[in-house]
């Protein structure tokens, strides 16, 4: 051989010493485990390697050890399969697995591998970065966020039952009352409580404490205004049309009083007995709920019947309606044809 190629093959093997020397010393700094695996075997592990698992290079590189001791039971199957992927030249995600060290020591951990080049073959580099600290973390946001919504919950709970009693002395102190003007007032008081009181029952059960399902809600709603306007519902029927929207409670709570009050005044306003005795027999007196989403962020809120076209409420029954429709920054729209109908659109936000 002559003296310029051995000079060149010594030069080439210096630079592939020096390339060595170099990763060893970058991944030896890294604060995750590092390592190659060719062929069923570990041929390189960094110090991380060592100090986190417990086993010592001499071990790592013994042809018998076996990676996979490094890892829980459950987990191995997805990484053998991410491993197989490799071999077909397959790009793989991240894979979040628990490490098994020397000591039987549980550590939450993060995979990352990717083929590379190792002295002239395709072998897998994998980097194990240790979650531990992210993953007690996140336990206690989570802790954290159950205990709040466990406390918000007992608070609509808590909330909804005494609208309940409040509703219930209301009840009591009516049974000594003559005038029926008075007991009306005071029956609207408590259908008003029931309103409020459902919307905080209806976010006791809920799994999204921040937001009512006012689809859900307006079925008990109706419900509830069915029984309290007994002796004016006999023959009329509540109809519904509503998308599921879910509303923030400081929405909620006007838009369902403002349902309690319109769908009420429906009841004793639109279908006079004297109304109903000229229209045939096959006609059906409905009141009907309509809620759509409009333009993208805004709700449609239509409440309208097939009665007499009434003009009532315009007492205090329609300026709360208008109080209500502006604590949701809505537009309230109302028409008398073939019967009454109100429209209110408001943002959902």
């Amino acid at each position: 051989m002559s003296k310029t190629k051995l000079a060149s093959n010594n030069g080439i093997k210096d630079e592939l010493a020096e390339s060595e020397a170099r990763f060893k010393t970058l991944t030896n700094q890294s604060p995750s485990v590092i390592f190659i695996h060719d062929k069923k075997k570990i041929v390189y592990v960094n110090d991380k390697a060592v100090e986190i698992t417990g086993y010592s290079r001499k071990e790592f590189y013994n042809p018998k050890f076996d990676f996979f001791k490094l890892i829980l039971p459950r987990d191995r199957k997805k990484i053998r399969a991410s491993f197989n992927a490799h071999k077909n030249d397959e790009e793989v995600d991240q894979i979040e697995h628990t490490v098994v060290t020397k000591s039987r020591k549980k550590i939450n951990t993060i995979l990352n591998t990717k083929l590379i080049d190792f002295k002239g073959r395709k072998v897998i580099m994998g980097v194990i970065t240790d979650i531990s600290a992210q993953k007690k973390a996140e336990e206690q946001i989570r802790a954290s966020v159950e205990e709040k919504d466990a406390m918000l919950k007992e608070i609509h709970h808590r909330v909804k039952n005494n609208m309940q009693i409040i509703s219930s002395l209301i009840r009591l102190q009516t049974q000594d009352i003559e005038d029926i003007k008075v007991l009306e007032i005071c029956n609207e008081v408590q259908s008003r409580i029931k309103s409020m009181a459902l919307i905080h029952d209806h976010l006791y059960h809920s799994e999204d404490l921040s937001k009512v399902d006012l689809k859900n809600y307006i079925f008990s709603l109706g419900a509830h205004l069915l029984v309290m306007h007994k002796n004016r519902s006999f023959d009329v029927q509540l109809e519904y049309d509503t998308q599921k929207i879910a509303l923030p409670i400081v929405k909620a709570i006007p838009c369902g009083l403002i349902i309690n009050e319109l769908v009420s005044n429906c009841y004793k306003h639109a279908f006079p007995p004297k109304y109903i005795k000229t229209k045939p027999k096959s006609f059906v007196p409905t009141i009907s709920v309509v809620m759509e989403s409009g333009r993208p962020g805004i709700v449609r809120l239509r409440i309208s019947d097939n009665g007499i076209g009434h003009s009532k409420g315009d007492g205090l029954g329609l300026v709360l309606i208008n109080d209500l429709v502006g604590q949701i920054d809505g537009t309230l729209e109302r028409k008398n044809d073939r019967g009454t109908s109100y429209e209110i659109c408001f943002s959902s936000g």
